[in-house]
């Protein structure tokens, strides 16, 4: 079963990341941003869904200024037509932060549909464009701060 679901989120996932609209957002930051998220949370999304959140983040990438945490809350009107309220927070890599940003929502009976956490380093080129690379699970411990 497990096999099934993982490939079934890969599946979407990759999905997702061809669907994303050309020259605008990395199809690679696609795959990034929802690599590591559960299935169960996943399967409540399509793929032009899944994309449209992955353009809508990589657009507030491109404004975060390293060394500075950026925080934002967005309503957007999904591709299926669901409003939904996105919670965004671009910070270098502090370990504990998002089990703390979980453990708030979770008291102020905020219910999580969707968890994406990925630790992505990101670089930029002379003009101020992002450009992301890889940062595996493996190497996750070892990145002591992703450069946006």
């Amino acid at each position: 079963m497990a096999w099934r679901d993982d490939k079934a989120r890969t599946t979407l996932i990759r999905e997702a990341a061809g669907s994303m609209q050309p020259g605008k957002t990395p199809r690679a930051f696609a795959e990034l941003l929802f690599d590591h998220s559960n299935i169960e949370d996943l399967a409540n999304y399509d793929a032009a869904s899944l994309a449209f959140l992955a353009e809508q983040a990589w657009e507030h990438v491109q404004r975060r200024t390293a060394g500075s945490a950026d925080i934002r809350v967005i309503n957007p009107m999904m591709p299926d037509g669901r409003e939904i309220s996105v919670l965004e927070v671009l910070n270098d890599n502090m370990p504990f932060l998002f089990d703390s940003t979980m453990a708030e929502l979770a008291e102020q009976g905020i219910e999580v549909t969707l968890v994406a956490h990925p630790i992505i380093a990101v670089e930029r080129d002379e003009q101020g464009n992002s450009c992301v690379s890889t940062v595996s699970r493996c190497q996750r411990g070892q990145e002591a701060s992703a450069k946006a």
